[in-house]
This record gives C-alpha cells, structure tokens and sequence, in this order.
C-alpha cells in the first residue's frame, strides 16, 4: 500500500487541526469480489461483506484497545479500489512508538446477488487477519485459537453481544504473534512540506474459514493494513491557533 500524503492534503490538515497534537489512524483493506460469470457485475456476484459483532484491535506498549470499525464493510466497497477507514485516536499514546500491532477478527458473510432477486447469504463464517500464509492457511480456527469450535465461537458471536467467545477470542488474538501486524507510523509537523517516516508497517491477509472438504479450513480472501499519523503544531503554530482560538471565543461573546 502507498500512504503518499499529497502537498492538497498536508495544507487541508495544517488548516483543520487544533493545537495540540492528533493521531490519525488509518485503516485500509479488500476483501474479494467475484464475478459469477466473465462478463459484468451485472450478471451476478457473489461477495464479502462483514458484519457485527467485531473487534479491530491495537495493541501498545501498557495496554489495548479495540473497536467495531470494520462493520458492515464489503467488497463492493472495495470493487474497484480498497476500502479506507480513519479517525482519530481517543486515547492517544505520549510516545508514537508505544503503539505496536493490530488485528481483527469477526463475521463475515458471502452473499449472492443476483439481477432482479434479493441477495441472499449463502455463507456466514469467522474471519481473521493474519500473517501470510504458513501461519494460517489452511488451518481452522480451532488450531489457530484454542477456545472453541468454529460452531460454538460463531453462534456466541452472532447470537448475543460480548459474549464469553467473543472474550475468549479477543483475549487469545491479542497474544498471537501470528494474528498481529505492525503499525506503520509517521509524523507530520504543521508548517513542514512533508510527513516524516517513523517506521515501517506489516500487511496481514483477511482469512475465512470456508475452504477444505468441511468448509472450515482458513483461505485468503483479503488483506488489512494499518497506520499513524501524528499531526504536531509548531510552536509557533501553535501559538498562533491559540490565540485565534481566544479571538474567535471573544467574538462568539460579543455577538
């Protein structure tokens, strides 16, 4: 993936931003999609799409967080180019360094679209991100995360909210190195013309678990990335917003 920040954008950022600093996650991926035949989309598809309840995960140095950001994605958003999530960290770390990885894992759903007929889901699965491929591929979940059968842990997952499954697989992920993939991060300093590159990151591969003879065998079906970007005032940027923002709450007063 290419996290080329253009010169538009870097002066979009340097104008929007409050004094302080702000982390700016961005999450992008894919996730398949299939044609049913050679022709158009139009003559049917099946795709992926991703469901709740599910857990985008980072881990840092003293701690971990995790989120439904993923939900409801699917490969039509991503058809003809990949899907891009961001937002901005609520619990922001004081050294960038301290965040460390990231995963994910939920419930993803392959659904039939055909013209004229309402789409129909022809297959509801866990889906993972991993590393590539000899930790995953062709594994089932079990193997992977010794909690539960692929039964059990989807039926806690689709059945009711923060389940014990759904504990039980957040805590074995976030302790599997093989189920983790680093944080690409970078800074960028209000006033400066460019991002400076603080280290580089790992993509990991979406898996779900509907290949072999039983259907429960992990295939690749995507892949999922993740990077930082701090955004820090100036000093004298930030000097400078805060006094606008003094002005501006005068003016707010006075009218």
């Amino acid at each position: 993936m290419n996290r080329i920040l253009t010169g538009a954008f870097l002066a979009v950022l340097a104008g929007a931003l409050p004094a302080q600093a702000d982390d700016r996650v961005t999450i992008q991926g894919r996730l398949d999609f299939a044609p049913l035949t050679d022709g158009t989309p139009e003559d049917g598809v099946l795709f992926r799409r991703l469901r709740g309840q599910s857990a985008f995960i980072t881990t840092r140095t003293a701690s971990s967080t995790s989120g439904g950001q993923l939900d409801g994605i699917t490969s039509f958003d991503s058809e003809s180019s990949n899907f891009v999530i961001q937002y901005n960290e609520v619990f922001p770390e004081t050294n960038l360094n301290d965040y460390l990885g990231f995963g994910y894992f939920g419930v993803v759903e392959t659904v039939l679209r055909l013209p004229g007929v309402d789409d129909s889901v022809v297959d509801t699965s866990l889906i993972v991100a991993g590393t590539y491929p000899s930790a995953l591929l062709g594994r089932r979940i079990d193997e992977l995360l010794p909690v539960g059968t692929e039964a059990q842990l989807l039926a806690g997952m689709t059945q009711s909210f923060d389940s014990p499954e759904f504990f039980s697989l957040l805590d074995s992920l976030s302790s599997n190195p093989d189920l983790l993939g680093t944080i690409a991060l970078d800074t960028f300093v209000i006033g400066q013309s460019s991002v400076d590159h603080v280290r580089d990151g790992r993509i990991l591969t979406m898996y779900s678990f509907t290949g072999g003879l039983n259907g429960d065998e992990a295939v690749d079906v995507g892949y999922l990335d993740t990077s930082i970007l701090r955004i820090v005032p100036s000093p004298g940027a930030a000097s400078l917003l805060g006094l606008a923002g003094v002005v501006s709450a005068r003016r707010r007063r006075v009218s």
